[in-house]
C-alpha cells in the first residue's frame, strides 16, 4: 500500500556483506553451479546480463529481479495448468497426455526440487535478516503492514525496555533476572541490593561473571527480541529460489497478509513491477482511492447533504477505486483489501459524525472566540490546529505507514470535504 525505502547505504551494505559471508564458505557458489548443471544440464548464471554475479543480486534494484525472474522462467520453468513446474533434465514435462507425474516420477521430481531450494536457504539465514531489519528499524520506519496499513509491524523485547545492561542491572525486576541467569551461580539479592556505575563495575561485583560472561548477557538481552512481522518474498521464493536471498524481493508485512493471504502467489504478471512496495515507481497512494458509497448517490446536490443521511455504518458502504488503468487491482484481491476494510467502516463513520459536529463554519467561530488578534495568518494556522485536534493530526500530517488505517482516514476525509 506503500512503499518501503531501502536506500540505507549503511544496511544494504550489511544486507550484501551477510550474503556473500555465508555463500563464501565451503564453495557454496561453486555448489550451485554444479548442481543446476546435475538438475538442468545448464549454468544458473545464464538468468544473469554481462558482469552480473549472485552477489550483485542481493542487492538488485526490484525492477532488475524482474529481468532475472523473467529470465528464470524461460531458461528453467514451464508453466502447465497455470502452475509453474521446474524444467529437470530426465524428467518429463507435463502435458494434456501426462496431466500428473507417475508415483516414481513425482518423488524424482519432489527429490530434485528439494535440492534446488536447499542451494539458497533463507531459512538459515532469516534469523540474521531478521535481525538487521530490527536494527534498521528507525531508518526503514517500520510501522505498519506495507501491504495493508492495518497492523503495526514491530519488534518488541521480553524483557522491559531498558537503554542499556547497566541500565538493566540496576532496574530490573526479580523475575526478570531469574530468567536472564537460569541456573547460573549468580546472587539476584546481591545484583538488587547494589548500584552499577559501569559494566566494569558489574564485572567486579558480579561474582561468576566476568567480561565473557557480561558479553553474553549482552547479547542475550538482545536476542529476546520478537518480531511482530514477517518478510514476504514478493516474487516467491519456492517457485524463484534464485532470488530467495535479494533484499528488494523482501517486504515487511504482517502475519495476514503474508501467511494467510499472499502465500506463494506471483503478482508480477504481464512484465509488470509496479506491484512491489519495494519497486521505485510503487505509487498505490496516487493511484488508489477509498471512496464511500450511498445508495442513491448521485440524488444529493453536496456533501453536507450527503453526509446528513448517514447516522450508521449500513448507510454506506466503502470502495477502493483505481484512477483509470492502473496496475493494484490484484494487489487488490490479493490481499482482500475491500473485504478486510469493511470491519473498518467504524473508523470512516467516526470521521463523518466529527464533520457532522463540526462544520468549518463552527471551527472558524472557535478561532473567533479563541484568537487574541486579528491577524488572518495567525487565524489560520489556530484553524488548522483545530482541525487536527478534533481529526486526529495523521489525517494531516506524517506518512501513511505511521499510523493503521491511515491512508483510509484520509481518503475519506477528502471524500466528505475535511481536507
Amino acid at each position: 500500500m506503500y512503499k518501503i525505502n531501502y536506500d540505507n547505504s549503511e544496511f544494504i551494505n550489511e544486507f550484501q556483506n551477510l550474503v556473500v559471508d555465508y555463500f563464501n564458505k565451503e564453495n557454496r557458489l561453486n555448489k550451485i553451479e554444479s548442481t543446476f548443471k546435475k538438475l538442468f544440464g545448464k549454468s544458473y548464471t545464464i538468468c544473469y546480463s554481462v558482469g552480473t554475479n549472485f552477489y550483485d543480486t542481493a542487492i538488485y534494484k526490484f525492477d532488475q529481479l524482474i529481468n532475472i525472474a523473467e529470465q528464470f522462467n524461460n531458461k528453467f520453468l514451464y508453466e502447465f495448468d497455470g502452475e509453474f513446474y521446474f524444467d529437470f533434465r530426465h524428467i518429463k514435462r507435463l502435458s494434456k497426455v501426462h496431466k500428473k507425474f507417475s508415483p516414481s516420477e513425482l518423488k524424482k521430481y519432489n527429490r530434485k526440487k528439494e535440492r534446488l531450494r536447499a542451494l539458497f536457504p533463507y531459512s538459515s539465514l532469516q534469523p540474521m535478516i531478521a535481525k538487521l531489519f530490527r536494527k534498521y528499524k528507525n531508518e526503514l520506519k517500520l510501522s505498519t503492514c506495507f501491504y495493508c496499513n492495518i497492523d503495526y509491524i514491530n519488534s518488541f523485547n521480553s524483557y522491559s525496555e531498558y537503554k542499556d545492561i547497566v541500565d538493566f542491572f540496576n532496574n530490573a525486576s526479580r523475575d526478570e533476572l531469574i530468567t536472564m541467569f537460569g541456573d547460573k551461580k549468580i546472587n539476584i539479592d546481591n545484583i538488587k541490593n547494589s548500584f552499577f556505575s559501569s559494566e566494569s563495575d558489574i564485572v567486579k561485583n558480579t561474582y561468576n561473571l566476568g567480561k565473557e560472561g557480561l558479553k553474553k548477557l549482552k547479547n542475550d538481552l538482545y536476542l529476546h527480541t520478537h518480531d511482530h512481522f514477517t518478510l514476504d518474498h514478493f516474487i516467491d521464493k519456492g517457485t524463484f529460489p534464485i532470488l530467495a536471498l535479494s533484499l528488494y524481493n523482501l517486504v515487511p508485512s504482517c502475519y495476514t497478509c503474508n501467511s494467510k493471504l499472499k502465500k506463494e502467489k506471483n503478482l508480477i504478471k504481464n512484465n509488470s513491477s509496479l506491484l512491489s512496495p519495494t519497486d521505485d515507481n510503487f505509487d498505490f497512494d496516487s493511484h488508489v482511492k477509498f471512496k464511500m458509497f450511498m445508495e442513491h448517490d448521485r440524488k444529493y446536490i453536496n456533501t453536507e447533504q450527503k453526509i446528513s443521511q448517514i447516522n450508521s455504518e449500513k448507510d454506506f458502504i466503502i470502495k477502493l477505486t483505481e484512477k483509470s488503468y492502473s496496475a493494484y487491482g490484484e494487489f487488490i484481491r490479493c490481499f482482500k483489501l475491500e473485504g478486510r476494510y469493511q470491519f473498518h467502516k467504524k473508523t470512516a463513520l467516526d470521521l463523518i459524525d466529527k464533520r457532522k459536529s463540526y462544520p468549518d463554519k463552527h471551527i472558524y467561530d472557535m478561532v473567533k472566540v479563541l484568537s487574541t488578534s486579528n491577524d488572518p495568518i495567525e487565524e489560520k494556522k489556530l484553524f488548522d490546529m483545530l482541525k487536527r485536534d478534533i481529526y486526529g493530526k495523521e489525517v494531516f500530517d506524517g506518512e501513511i505507514k505511521d499510523v493503521p488505517l491511515t491512508k483510509l482516514k484520509r481518503d475519506i476525509a477528502e471524500n466528505i470535504g475535511i481536507k
